[in-house]
């Protein structure tokens, strides 16, 4: 299943930014998600770190101390494919309006209560992998499928809904505040967020079409963060490209990590048709050009 997986990756890649002839390529992560059940998921794969519900993360540190580790991987399921394909098996996450909080720890005398905000797993980002963080001015291809059932996906109404961030690039450290880049759901479209300064007000929305649920979507998004005009983002929806653009897309230059899962802020605060999200992941890549030599 690995080598099929890899296929897919070696097959995308023929449309990455950098020809592969004469490059030098590092798999960093290659992920079908073929487990019996997310106990051996989380046994097997020291790639992934939780972001889930009910777990502290005090950025002071940019660490997570699991005081409730039992909450870490609630509602994260390895189950089998909604639909065939070559794997038998899929990542599955479900996100509840009510939930718990989370709650995230900013600084020792201050905790701010952040409710229902996200269900999350991070690719190379505990202190152990620090060394395999996303570098600026270096060329990284991530690819992942996701499949949103129609029983687990309600579109929320465009004017009164919040986003759904499904897979984003945020930055490391405490200065950072939005992702430089995420795919997301609004409405019943699908957008690219690329925030190029760190600063909200100046967002770009990018769109990418509608959504198609119940079946599964391949993204591929192909990169090169920089704080300078080295800069390139290509994104491609099951193979084909629907944007792309060179320049500066980072305030200033600082490492990145990978994130999928479901992030939907102020969703206990707004109007809303829905009270549960559901997502399937599966074949998650995370590709660089010469970033091990």
């Amino acid at each position: 299943m690995q080598k099929l997986i890899f296929l897919f990756g070696l097959i995308q890649l023929v449309g990455v930014s950098c020809a592969a002839q004469n490059q030098h390529f590092d798999t960093l992560i290659n992920e079908g998600f073929e487990y019996n059940d997310i106990n051996a998921f989380k046994t097997q794969n020291k790639n992934w770190s939780t972001m889930h519900l009910n777990e502290w993360n005090d950025q002071n540190q940019n660490s997570f101390a699991k005081e409730k580790p039992s909450e870490a991987y609630k509602d994260v399921e390895i189950v089998s494919t909604p639909t065939p394909r070559e794997g038998k098996k899929c990542l599955s996450i479900t996100f509840r309006r009510l939930d718990p909080a989370t709650f995230t720890k900013f600084k020792a005398d201050r905790v701010r209560l952040n409710y229902m905000r996200r269900a999350e797993m991070a690719a190379l980002r505990s202190k152990q992998m620090t060394s395999q963080r996303i570098k600026p001015h270096v060329f990284y291809s991530f690819l992942w499928s996701i499949y949103l059932p129609t029983d687990g996906f309600t579109f929320e109404p465009k004017e009164n809904s919040t986003k759904d961030i499904l897979g984003q690039l945020h930055q490391v450290g405490n200065e950072a505040t939005s992702p430089p880049l995420c795919i997301m759901v609004k409405g019943s479209k699908w957008y690219l967020l690329i925030n190029r300064n760190d600063n909200r007000e100046t967002e770009q929305y990018i769109d990418l079409g509608p959504v198609e649920r119940d079946r599964w979507i391949d993204w591929q998004i192909d990169v090169v963060f920089s704080g300078g005009n080295d800069g390139s983002i290509k994104v491609l929806q099951n193979g084909k490209e629907v944007y792309s653009e060179k320049g500066k897309n980072l305030k200033k230059d600082v490492f990145t990590y990978f994130n999928i899962g479901i992030y939907k802020p102020d969703w206990w605060r707004r109007a809303s048709v829905t009270n549960v999200r559901k997502v399937f992941y599966d074949r998650v890549m995370m590709i660089c050009k010469d970033c091990r030599r």
